[in-house]
């Protein structure tokens, strides 16, 4: 430990933790800098920065002393979440199960929906760093939210990013690792006679996740076919995501101008399941039999039986309950020690081809729909 920097963050911590309580003289420059084998003026420099944030105050002739009480734990963490979808399970109840197992009966969970409004996201970030003992945040991944994100990540308060890495945000964050899924979906397509593979997305630039599915559809046609498939790629403008009409329309010109225009697309991937349902309805309204005369790949984040027929298509279908556990575990070794190195963990998805010959009778169907808790564990 050499950097002013680290010293400043280690006795962050020493307070913290009560080893110097309020009110008390902190030891001498001469005696910190023997202690962390630095120069005078290393110390001197750390002791600026701690009392910048208000943990010391130095007096002239005086010493610095302890303005800062000991930080007392809650006992509580919190999930920010972007918008609660009910009818989807969102945000998923196996991650959210995943998390509070992980986090054990100490510790509860407060969840805050931001409702994709990134000053509701940041009032939420900010009363929970002072109510909470950690946060676990599904970012909007607004342009603005990494580097707020980044802020709470440098003071040293518990901060874990899940599946988005927003801009600016340096700290730990779990993300599904889609890649191996996709490139062997475009695999299994070129084995059923596909060349041409359309991809349908919404347009996000900020968000990691939809740019990373991108990225692994072009890098997968480019392995099997040997070429740059950005003329496959359509992109549906993001303020349709929540108008249902209007993004069946999109959906409608995009589907038609694919598989009947002059690139006569047979198999399209899509980036989310409700892009995969209205695909699923152009699909039925021009009469294109699935998966015979077209073969629908979707990122598979709802109970399946939302997709109407899960079983005609493929899904790329993420570890929810392995992310929820893996983020609680990267909170609490943040709680224990605030000084850990920040990681990024990617957890492999699982590919699961469609099974029309499995698809259910009726009378099947009208259980599973009676039986919600069955539609989750599918999807694991």
């Amino acid at each position: 430990m050499s950097t002013w920097r680290e010293i400043s963050d280690h006795l962050k911590t020493r307070i913290d933790s009560g080893e110097f309580v309020f009110g008390t003289r902190l030891p001498k420059e001469t005696e910190l800098a023997e202690e962390y084998s630095v120069s005078r003026s290393t110390i001197h420099r750390a002791l600026e920065a701690l009392e910048g944030l208000g943990y010391v105050d130095s007096r002239k002739r005086g010493g610095t002393y302890v303005r800062k009480e000991a930080k007392s734990q809650r006992h509580m963490v919190a999930l920010v979440f972007d918008r609660v979808a009910r009818n989807f399970d969102f945000p998923a109840s196996e991650m959210i199960e995943g998390i509070r197992e992980t986090l054990g009966d100490h510790y509860g969970l407060v969840l805050c929906d931001s409702k994709d409004s990134v000053e509701r996201e940041a009032n939420f970030l900010l009363r929970m760093s002072k109510e909470t003992d950690g946060i676990i945040c599904f970012p909007i991944a607004d342009q603005r939210d990494g580097t707020y994100l980044e802020k709470f990540h440098a003071t040293g308060y518990p901060v874990v990013a899940v599946d988005r890495v927003p801009m600016g945000f340096a700290g730990s964050s779990v993300v599904s690792d889609d890649t191996a899924a996709t490139k062997q979906a475009v695999r299994m397509l070129r084995d059923h006679g596909h060349e041409r593979i359309g991809f349908i997305g919404f347009h996000k630039e900020t968000v990691s996740s939809a740019m990373a599915r991108h990225r692994a559809f072009l890098d997968g046609m480019r392995e099997c076919f040997g070429i740059d498939a950005e003329e496959y790629v359509r992109w549906i403008g993001r303020e349709f995501e929540m108008n249902g009409d209007l993004l069946q329309r999109a959906v409608d010109d995009t589907v038609f101008s694919m598989v009947k225009g002059p690139s006569k697309i047979t198999a399209i991937y899509c980036i989310q399941d409700d892009l995969a349902l209205k695909v699923l309805s152009i699909a039925d309204r021009l009469e294109l039999k699935i998966p015979e005369e077209l073969e629908i790949v979707t990122i598979n984040e709802w109970p399946p039986l939302e997709l109407r027929r899960p079983w005609d298509l493929h899904r790329i279908v993420r570890r929810k309950y392995q992310i929820g556990v893996e983020a609680a575990r990267l909170l609490l070794d943040q709680m224990k020690d605030p000084r850990v190195e920040p990681q990024c963990l990617r957890i492999e998805a699982d590919f699961i081809p469609s099974s029309p010959q499995s698809a259910p009778l009726l009378g099947e169907v009208q259980v599973w729909l009676k039986e919600p808790n069955n539609s989750r564990k599918s999807s694991s």
